[in-house]
């Protein structure tokens, strides 16, 4: 069996679960074509069974919070398993904003930061926000062009550039840069690399070893199935000392639970970072995790690829213009006028995708299968046919 990480580590053969065990297990897709991970995936049977069980044992009087307390350690050794690191390097916080703050909060005044002017909020206002306020410089690749979002970045990735922060996969259009060129160009520059691995850890494998990041957030309520709430920063040993929690707390030490009053030191490990830990997002969140580490990570990768291709494939056949990327993507992005039209004319058939007035994004997780592709592609089909007909009779 291969390695089931996201990142580069594995569980035993037992522990093993194939692709249609994994569909198996949302409830959703007995008839729905669930297109919208990149928005939010369905609820997984093992995350809502580990919520229910809970819950009914809150009502009841049963529960132990300190027990509660537990999960989000427990899940912090699950991440690390899947990323293929140690729990000394994952802090847990509440959102990929948080994480990138802390990031920007240690950076020296007047650092230079590039970032891609259309990436998600969340890993852009942390970096200008504090841009506004003179004390650090955002630097943005040249729009345009004809070169690739790996080639743009690289083009300004020059000395003085104390860090750059890019998306695996862009949530907009699913377009996923070289990281392994954009990392070496980093490191030629002398810029440390902050990753957001939201838009694709949980689908797509992360190779720390080769790549290198500095850091890496994720927000896991998409492709890692968790509940929202449930996030979580690696940070490269050598840079903890470097960085500050936003808002130090009873967490920031090594071992919270054993006391809550009083100085204390501050963990010299990642979990210093540590945000408000809420207990039930942590207790599906841990679920989820340990559900995906029973995954083989390249089917995954290679099943949401294919998918993805054979979307992209039978888009363009009809015509339609599909947004490109440097990298294979398991996010499809395609633009057409109408297409929130497009969208509840798919949810009108159980095929469900995010769509506004000039695109429509699909993305696919190893729970997808070809049929969903079919059922996808003939929405679109019969949209298109019935558009050309109503433009016809006008």
């Amino acid at each position: 069996m291969k390695s089931v990480a996201m990142g580069r580590a594995g569980v035993g053969p037992a522990l093993h679960m194939t692709l249609d065990e994994f569909r198996a297990g949302f409830d959703a897709l007995k008839t729905l074509a669930w297109l919208d991970t990149p928005g939010c995936p369905p609820a997984s049977r093992p995350v809502l069974e580990a919520l229910h069980r809970n819950l009914d044992s809150w009502q009841e009087g049963h529960f132990s919070w300190t027990e509660w307390e537990a999960d989000p350690d427990h899940a912090r050794a699950d991440i690390a398993s899947l990323l293929g690191a140690t729990p000394a390097d994952i802090a847990l916080v509440s959102s990929v904003s948080e994480a990138a703050s802390t990031i920007a909060r240690s950076l020296p005044r007047g650092a230079r930061v590039l970032v891609e002017a259309e990436e998600f909020r969340s890993n852009l206002f942390p970096w200008t926000a504090l841009a506004e306020r003179g004390e650090i410089e955002v630097v943005s690749p040249q729009a345009g062009g004809t070169g690739t979002l790996t080639d743009r970045l690289c083009a300004s990735l020059v000395d003085g550039i104390d860090l750059v922060a890019v998306s695996t996969a862009l949530s907009s259009t699913g377009a996923r840069p070289d990281l392994s060129v954009i990392a070496a160009r980093a490191r030629a520059a002398g810029a440390k690399l902050f990753l957001d691995a939201t838009q694709s850890f949980g689908v797509l494998r992360l190779d720390l070893e080769s790549i290198r990041p500095d850091y890496v957030a994720v927000h896991g309520y998409k492709w890692m199935l968790a509940p929202r709430g449930c996030a979580w920063m690696y940070v490269r040993s050598g840079n903890v000392s470097e960085l500050e929690p936003l808002a130090p707390g009873w967490h920031t030490v090594d071992r919270p639970n054993a006391s809550y009053f009083g100085e204390e030191p501050w963990s010299a490990h990642a979990r210093k970072l540590d945000g408000a830990l809420p207990w039930l997002p942590w207790i599906g969140g841990r679920a989820a995790v340990q559900w995906l580490r029973r995954l083989d990570a390249e089917q995954v990768e290679a099943r949401a690829l294919d998918l993805a291709g054979q979307a992209r494939r039978g888009l363009e056949s009809l015509g339609i213009e599909v947004a490109p990327s440097d990298q294979p993507s398991h996010i499809v992005r395609m633009y057409a006028g109408g297409s929130d039209v497009l969208a509840r004319h798919l949810r009108s058939r159980g095929v469900i995708a995010s769509g506004g007035p000039t695109g429509l994004r699909v993305g696919f997780h190893g729970f997808n299968d070809d049929d969903d592709v079919t059922r996808f592609l003939d929405g679109v089909e019969t949209w298109q046919s019935e558009r050309l007909s109503t433009d016809d009779t006008n």
